[in-house]
């Protein structure tokens, strides 16, 4: 059981609170603070890395692996305290307007709640253990820059598929950007018959060209 007590600990607690005054790591608190410290201890060179960390929480993925190839996914239950604290740090995420906020609604919406909670639980183990590690802090960059970041990788995606049908994308002038934006694509073969497709929503298409 770790104690604390000295002036250093209750500056390593203030660190890695969620406050106002203070780096952060986003959703934890001072209880889930005292949950990893009085559990886990301050000392993460017990793992070797990070991953072997997570690992030890039992928030790794529970991979079947035969050949080289993954034939199943398993699950891994656990009743450790600093894992289910976790958990309950990564599931406060889903309303926060930070950087991992933002992760953690867009894992929620793609593969479900329980998955995303263990994701992110796992991603927050890995920022407390390069905190108490390496003394690294976390700078939250915020939902926007997130949103950004995930917008440009949509479309470079967009414009590699684009690519290979013999497409080039434009984006459209004139016109207000969705979160996927608006774009024109243009055919190499026939330029002059080019057709411009506005994406509104995922999975929902319409094509200006055709009328539909």
């Amino acid at each position: 059981m770790y104690h604390i007590g000295t002036e250093a600990d209750v500056d390593l607690v203030e660190a890695m609170c969620d406050s106002d005054d203070s780096p952060t790591i986003d959703g934890i608190d001072v209880t889930t603070t005292m949950t990893i410290l009085s559990e886990a201890g301050w000392d993460m060179s017990k793992w070797k890395t990070e991953h072997h960390f997570v690992s030890w929480l039992r928030l790794c993925p529970d991979n079947k692996i035969s050949g080289d190839k993954i034939i199943g996914k398993g699950r891994l239950p656990t009743n450790h305290r600093v894992t289910n604290a976790l958990r309950m740090a990564a599931s406060t995420l889903r309303l926060s307007n930070t950087y991992l906020g933002a992760q953690f609604r867009r894992l929620r919406t793609k593969l479900g709640a329980p998955v995303a909670i263990k994701a992110m639980a796992a991603k927050l183990a890995r920022l407390v253990y390069r905190m108490l590690r390496y003394g690294m802090s976390f700078i939250d960059r915020g939902a926007e820059f997130y949103d950004a970041q995930h917008r440009k990788l949509q479309i470079n995606y967009l414009k590699r598929k684009a690519a290979n049908l013999g497409l080039q994308i434009i984006q459209a002038p004139g016109l207000k950007h969705s979160n996927f934006g608006c774009f024109r694509f243009a055919s190499h073969q026939t330029p002059f018959r080019a057709q411009r497709w506005i994406v509104n929503s995922p999975g929902r298409q319409k094509d200006e060209g055709n009328g539909g």
